[in-house]
């Protein structure tokens, strides 16, 4: 089965911040309106063909829209309809948590599997009827459901002596009064992440609402300044808030309560859990930093509850919440095992990547604009943001408590091997079977033979949770091309190593220190790293053109600096210098397994050039 990835995006290799803000509502209508006339005036003929043209305009301003409601299952005004044979339906794995009252699956037809943002169709769980049909509940479209049920707070006590979360979240669900004084944006802004009370959003757009009396707030930020990597905050100033916010009358809609948003800045590739990993260890940092909103009277301090109310997840598609990434938001919320995610809203699905960006919120009308209370962002590295966990103890409690959701007993070093011991240490290699495969991959196998016993995984979308937490608590060493997938390696015992193999030029925004920086944030993980540099004998290119714009010897990784040219790295396959990875292992890892620290055996990076 195909590992964890990103389908193919060759045919699309622009920076995510290109065209990102374009109204996808807006439709250039070119008609020519040459009419026919005559000498006396306007003929019946003239006249036709003005009623002609006015109902070519007409349609030609209506249709499209009829068309996405009619073929997006997103559309929230209309249930969508499978419109093949039962037969021909093709179900996705639907295992493990789901928001309350909202479980789904994706179904395609067969032998037609979505392409990379094709519009999906989905069934939804009911079980009073324990049955699925294509009817969404209420809770997937509003996060509302009509009786919540959450953790025990004996539940919560037990767990919180696992997780050292002493959050008091028994008035999680209790909706606070939004509607003192005028609905005011108000900004806290600390180094690694802002809360925002009455954050509006309008048509996929935020908005942060000011009068005339904020014209003296050192907080309200400039004009188009960017909260993540691909969300702009545009600042609407008013002469009075309250009458806007009347002036639109049954278009306002509040949400009262704590809002997580998390924006995945690596949308082209919405699969690859590494870049979940980026959004989540830092979030579970700044999580449990949070007093709770129920310890004061809330809204924009940096109060915040733990789990929050809703989630609201932007530029993904729901496809795209794999079992592993509801599992891995679970244990960042600090979830009881077993327990239901938070509601999850979503934009609306469309049919193009770049569209999606500006989709509006499913559930709601497009005209409308809705205000949250209070909003947790968490700031990605490209708004000065971290890639992983703050500290070492954070790190280490995040592995603690995914082990207990996993259903495994605590993490204990597998190293230093007894002096006596018979039993050779477990490698664990990653295989790859669409891109970035190693082609010499029996000879690479029957090398690391030499340093224990070789278990070969394919950890792919549906592949647990569990199973993968699972595989890295019983690895020594954990071998990969750089993947996704390494991302698991946070879950590996104290004192366990991993062998990283870099492709060619693989350089851009520190990609390739990605999981170094998980690791060492771990503190008791060993990190090694062999790199590709020859351009023809260790790297093949899989499209002939990459290979002629990128493969020549001239293009090193110091010049690979666009994302255009890392997009073309990930589609690649590495032939893997055996005798200098056969010199690094032998170098390191004897020390390893006699239970050396970290820092006594870290190397220097590969060099980049």
């Amino acid at each position: 089965m195909a590992t964890q990835r990103s389908p193919s995006v060759s045919q699309s290799r622009q920076s995510p911040t290109k065209n990102s803000h374009s109204s996808p509502n807006k439709k250039d209508i070119s008609i020519n309106k040459k009419l026919v006339t005559t000498k006396d005036g306007q003929s019946i003929l003239s006249l036709f063909g003005a009623l002609l043209f006015g109902l070519v305009a007409i349609a030609a301003a209506v249709w499209p829209k009829l068309a996405t409601t009619r073929h997006s299952p997103g559309a929230a005004d209309a249930q969508p309809v499978w419109p093949y044979l039962e037969d021909e339906k093709v179900s996705v794995d639907h295992r493990g948590l789901f928001p309350e009252g909202c479980t789904w699956r994706e179904i395609y037809r067969k032998d037609h599997e979505p392409k990379f943002w094709d519009i999906r169709y989905y069934e939804f769980y009911n079980p009073s009827t324990n049955s699925w049909s294509m009817h969404r509940p209420t809770a997937c479209v509003t996060g509302i459901i009509s009786s919540p049920s959450h953790a025990s707070q004996q539940q919560q006590n037990q767990h919180q002596k696992t997780t050292g979360n002493n959050n008091n979240n028994n008035n999680n669900n209790k909706p606070r009064d939004n509607n003192k004084g005028p609905p005011l944006t108000k900004i806290a802004c600390y180094d690694l992440h802002c809360t925002y009370q009455n954050l509006w959003i309008n048509g996929g757009h935020m908005y942060a609402l000011f009068d005339h009396s904020s014209s003296g707030d050192r907080n309200m930020p400039r004009q188009g300044e960017f909260m993540t990597k691909n969300k702009v905050l545009n600042t609407l100033v008013v002469k009075d808030a309250s009458i806007f916010a009347s002036s639109l009358s049954r278009n306002v809609k509040y949400l009262n309560g704590d809002t997580l948003i998390l924006n995945f800045i690596h949308f082209l590739h919405p699969t690859a859990i590494g870049h979940w990993l980026e959004m989540l260890g830092p979030l579970f940092s700044v999580l449990r930093m949070q007093p709770t909103s129920s310890s004061s009277s809330g809204g924009g301090g940096g109060n915040f509850n733990r789990p929050p109310d809703r989630v609201l997840l932007l530029d993904l598609k729901r496809a795209h919440l794999m079992q592993w990434v509801r599992a891995m938001l679970a244990v960042t919320l600090g979830l009881p095992p077993k327990t239901p995610l938070p509601p999850l809203l979503m934009q609306k699905e469309v049919d193009s990547v770049w569209k999606q960006i500006t989709a509006p919120l499913e559930g709601f009308n497009d005209s409308d604009w809705i205000c949250f209370q209070n909003v947790l962002v968490v700031k990605d590295t490209f708004s000065g943001g971290r890639r992983t966990f703050f500290s070492a103890e954070d790190a280490q409690l995040f592995r603690r408590m995914a082990y207990v959701h996993a259903n495994l007993p605590p993490p204990t070093p597998l190293l230093p091997l007894p002096k006596n011991n018979t039993k050779r240490p477990v490698i664990t290699f990653q295989r790859k079977l669409a891109n970035r495969r190693v082609v010499n991959e029996a000879e690479l196998l029957e090398m690391l033979g030499e340093f224990g016993d070789v278990q070969v995984v394919e950890f792919d979308a549906e592949t647990s949770f569990s199973t993968q937490v699972a595989a890295m608590a019983s690895t020594c060493v954990f071998v990969a091309v750089h993947t996704s997938n390494l991302a698991n390696s946070i879950f590996l015992p104290p004192g366990s190593a991993v062998v990283e193999l870099i492709q060619r030029n693989w350089v851009w925004h520190n990609l390739d220190e990605s999981f170094l920086v998980q690791t060492t944030a771990m503190g008791d993980v060993h990190h090694f790293a062999w790199r590709s540099h020859r351009h023809n004998s260790e790297t093949r290119y899989l499209d002939p053109a990459d290979a002629k714009r990128f493969g020549t010897e001239d293009w090193d990784g110091l010049k690979c600096d666009t994302e255009e040219c890392v997009e073309a790295h990930t589609n690649v396959d590495v032939i893997v210098n055996i005798e200098e990875l056969r010199s690094l292992m032998g170098n390191r890892l004897p020390y390893v397994y006699e239970g050396r620290g970290v820092e006594e055996l870290r190397l220097p990076w590969p060099s980049r050039e």
